[in-house]
């Protein structure tokens, strides 16, 4: 049995094409398959280079561990070169991504309005430096907090809820609580958020304070 997968290398080394010619192209080809059109220019011409010395290299061994040795690395290379301009790819996405969440979050902190946002169980996720300094609260004291908080009380964010349950959304007057404990009165536009199979997903709004007006 240990002698069986020698005599079958010798077996196939027997075929036409030289075996040294026939490593040589195969070390080339996946050499050259770790290289597209989205690589840096200067490094393709490395990687060709490179390909044709381990080319001559190849030609020039009489070894057949040795030529084996040389085209199982030039795999690892491959597949190392293929994991590296994935990683490449992946960070250029989360780059892209964080900046459009910067966009974003500065688009609401820019807002003159109050933007607060809840999720399907009415807990609060989003509040704008406008709400920060419209009621004393800072976004750290009242995410993941009950919307209610920013109420009168219990009556003013029944009636609220219950019309955004019922019809998807709320426009009118209501009276709100600030941290300091004052009530002032506010006007709230605010819609549900669904995800695209029409699932709640929460509440956004959008408020300005009526006082002095």
């Amino acid at each position: 049995m240990s002698m069986a997968l020698p005599r079958r290398f010798a077996t196939l080394l027997q075929i036409p094409i030289p075996r040294k010619i026939l490593l040589a192209s195969i070390g080339m080809a996946i050499l050259f398959l770790a290289l597209d059109s989205q690589m840096h220019q200067s490094l393709a011409e490395w990687a060709r280079q490179l390909a044709d010395s381990l080319a001559a290299f190849l030609l020039a061994a009489e070894s057949f561990v040795l030529i084996m040795v040389v085209v199982f690395l030039l795999v690892l290379f491959a597949v190392g070169l293929r994991s590296f301009k994935a990683w490449q790819e992946h960070q250029r996405v989360y780059e892209q991504l964080r900046k459009e969440q910067e966009y974003a979050r500065s688009i609401i902190d820019c807002s003159m309005t109050m933007i607060i946002g809840t999720d399907k169980d009415r807990n609060i996720k989003e509040f704008n430096r406008a709400a920060e300094a419209t009621y004393g609260y800072s976004v750290a004291e009242v995410r993941g907090q009950p919307v209610t908080m920013l109420y009168s009380g219990d009556q003013e964010s029944s009636r609220v809820g219950e019309q955004m349950r019922t019809q998807g959304f709320f426009t009118g007057e209501v009276i709100s609580r600030k941290k300091s404990g004052e009530l002032f009165s506010i006007f709230i536009s605010a819609t549900l958020l669904r995800d695209p199979q029409g699932g709640i997903l929460g509440a956004v709004g959008n408020s300005r304070d009526l006082t002095g007006e």
